[in-house]
C-alpha cells in the first residue's frame, strides 16, 4: 500500500560499461513490463545504478547482481526501502484504511495489473445486450450505451461467450466493424460456458474447449483479436497446465492479447502464475487481471483473493458492485420487489434484513453528498486498495450516466469507516487469528510498525532478564 500523499515518480536505470553509458528510464507503473529490456541492457554492462530520490546504491555485477531484476520477472515484488512498489490498481492515493476516495473522470486511465493496459476506471459490462436472458436491452438500445459509454471516454467493454447465448458478443462485433474504432476500444470477453448442447468438450478449460471458444469468439466479434481473454469460471475438471499451455497458444497466435481469471480460487490463479513459469511459457500468457464479484454486500473476496492480486500484480475487476441492483436503494423495507420481480432468483436470495440495514446507511449517505445511493455504492468500491476498473451494467443511457457520476463523488474518511464497519465480512482461518497474532510478533512492549500498534503482549517477556 502506498503511503498517505504518494505520488508516481520516475526510475531511471543507468547501465555503465566501457563505452558510453547507456541508461533507460520507465514510469514505476508499468516498471515489470519493461523489465526484458532492463535485463538485456544488464546483461552487458559492468554495474547497474537505480536512480531514485533518495538514491539506490549502485549494484555491481555478479552472480546475484540481477536478482531484484529476475525477481521482478517472476512476479515478485522488489521494494528496497527507497522504492515503493505500484498498487495493481494503478493510482496514485491512498489511506490507512486501504481505501482511496478522490474522484477521478472516466478518461483518467489506469493500467491494469502489472502490465501497461490502459483502461478506463469504470468497464462497460455488457451482459445486458441482448434480450435472451429476458433482463437485457436490445442491439439499438445497447448500441446508443456504448455510443455513451465511449463519448464520456470509456474504453474498455466486457462480455462473456455465454452472454445472451452470444448475442452480446454479436452486438459488440456489429458495433466495432470499423477497424479503427475497434483498434480504439480494449475488449475482453471470456471462455467456459457451454453453447453447445450435449458436447462434453464444448465448455470448460480444457485446450480443445478453449481454442474452439476463442474461434467462436472472434466469429461473433468480428475481429482477429481479443484484448483481454478471462477464465469465465474454474473449471475443477482440468488441469491448470493444461489450461494455461493452451493460454499459450492463443497468445503466440496473436488472438489473444492478455488474459486474466475470472470467479476462481485464488490458490488456482496462483498455480497458473507457477505453471506460466515451470513451463517457460510466454510472459504475455500470466493473467493480469481478476474479476470477481465484489461489492458492499460481498466483501468475503478480502480474505484471499484481494491480497492475492495485490501481492501478485492483478489488477481487480469487481462485477455486480451494485449485487444485482440491490444497493441502488430501489428496494427498502418499504418498497420490496413484487412478488415473481426478480425471476431469477438473485434479488430475493440477497435481500435480507442486513442489506436493507446496508440500503438505509447508503440512502443517508447519498442525502450528506447529495448523489444517489447507487453512486455511494460505486465509489465505495471503486476507492478499494487494488481495484482498477468496475464493472458497471447499464441497459439504458440513462443508467449508464448516473452510474459514471459516481466517479466524481468522493466519501469522507467517517463516511467510509462507517459502510466498513457495517458491512465488515467474516472472514476464514486463519484471518481472525493472525489479527490477534500480530501481538505476538511485536510483543511485550507496545511498538508501531507501517502504522499499525497492536496491544502490548501479556505472554512475552517485558524486559530482557524475563527472557531464558
Amino acid at each position: 500500500m502506498r503511503p498517505q500523499g504518494h505520488r508516481p515518480h520516475w526510475l531511471t536505470i543507468s547501465a555503465r560499461r566501457s563505452t558510453p553509458a547507456a541508461s533507460t528510464t520507465v514510469y514505476d507503473a508499468s516498471f515489470a513490463a519493461r523489465i526484458p529490456r532492463i535485463a538485456a541492457l544488464g546483461t552487458r554492462a559492468r554495474s547497474l545504478m537505480f536512480v531514485h530520490n533518495p538514491p539506490i546504491p549502485k549494484l555491481p555485477l555478479g552472480p546475484n547482481a540481477l536478482r531484484p531484476i529476475f525477481a521482478l520477472r517472476r512476479g515478485i515484488a522488489f521494494a528496497p526501502a527507497a522504492f515503493t512498489s505500484p498498487d495493481p490498481s494503478g493510482r496514485t492515493g491512498g489511506t490507512g484504511s486501504g481505501s482511496y476516495t478522490r474522484a477521478m473522470p472516466l478518461n483518467h486511465y489506469v493500467t491494469l495489473g502489472r502490465s501497461g493496459l490502459r483502461v478506463s476506471p469504470f468497464c462497460l459490462g455488457a451482459m445486458t445486450f441482448g434480450e435472451e436472458w429476458k433482463f437485457g436491452s436490445n442491439p439499438n438500445d445497447s448500441k446508443r450505451v456504448i455510443d455513451a459509454f465511449l463519448a464520456h471516454g470509456g474504453n474498455f467493454i466486457d462480455s462473456a461467450n455465454m452472454y445472451n447465448h452470444g448475442n452480446s458478443e454479436k452486438i459488440l462485433g456489429d458495433y466495432f466493424k470499423d477497424k479503427a474504432k475497434r483498434d480504439r476500444a480494449v475488449i475482453a470477453t471470456k471462455f467456459s460456458g457451454n453453447l453447445f448442447p450435449g458436447d462434453p468438450n464444448g465448455g470448460g478449460s480444457n485446450r480443445k474447449a478453449i481454442l474452439r471458444a476463442c474461434d467462436e469468439s472472434l466469429r461473433r466479434l468480428q475481429t482477429d483479436y481479443i484484448d483481454l481473454y478471462w477464465l469465465h469460471f474454474w473449471d475443477k475438471q482440468t488441469p491448470m497446465e493444461e489450461t494455461m499451455a493452451a493460454i499459450d497458444t492463443l497468445v503466440q497466435s496473436g488472438k489473444v492479447r492478455y488474459f486474466g481469471f475470472s470467479d476462481t480460487p485464488a490458490w488456482k490463479v496462483t498455480q497458473a502464475i507457477y505453471e506460466v513459469e515451470r513451463q517457460g511459457l510466454s510472459r504475455a500468457a500470466r493473467p493480469i487481471a481478476l474479476q470477481i464479484e465484489y461489492s458492499l454486500l460481498q466483501r468475503t473476496v478480502e480474505g484471499e483473493l484481494i491480497p492475492m492480486a495485490r501481492e501478485l500484480g492483478l489488477g481487480v475487476t469487481p462485477w455486480s458492485p451494485l449485487k444485482f441492483g440491490i444497493l441502488t436503494g430501489k428496494y427498502t423495507r418499504t418498497s420490496r420487489p413484487k412478488e415473481g420481480r426478480s425471476t431469477t432468483g438473485w434479488i430475493d436470495r440477497n435481500l435480507t434484513d442486513h442489506a436493507y440495514a446496508v440500503v438505509d446507511l447508503l440512502i443517508a449517505t447519498s442525502k450528506e453528498l447529495g448523489c444517489t445511493p447507487a453512486q455511494v455504492a460505486l465509489s465505495w468500491v471503486q476507492g478499494k486498495a487494488g481495484v482498477a476498473s468496475s464493472i458497471i451494467g447499464a441497459r439504458t443511457v440513462e443508467q449508464l450516466e448516473d452510474n459514471i457520476k459516481a466517479l466524481d463523488v468522493k466519501l469522507t474518511a467517517a463516511q467510509t469507516a462507517r459502510l466498513d464497519e457495517l458491512t465488515k465480512p467474516s472472514l476464514n482461518f486463519p484471518h481472525d487469528f493472525l489479527a490477534g497474532a500480530q501481538t505476538q510478533i511485536h510483543g511485550a512492549v507496545p511498538m508501531t510498525i507501517n502504522g499499525e500498534t497492536p496491544a502490548a503482549s501479556d505472554l512475552l517477556p517485558k524486559v530482557d532478564a524475563e527472557r531464558f
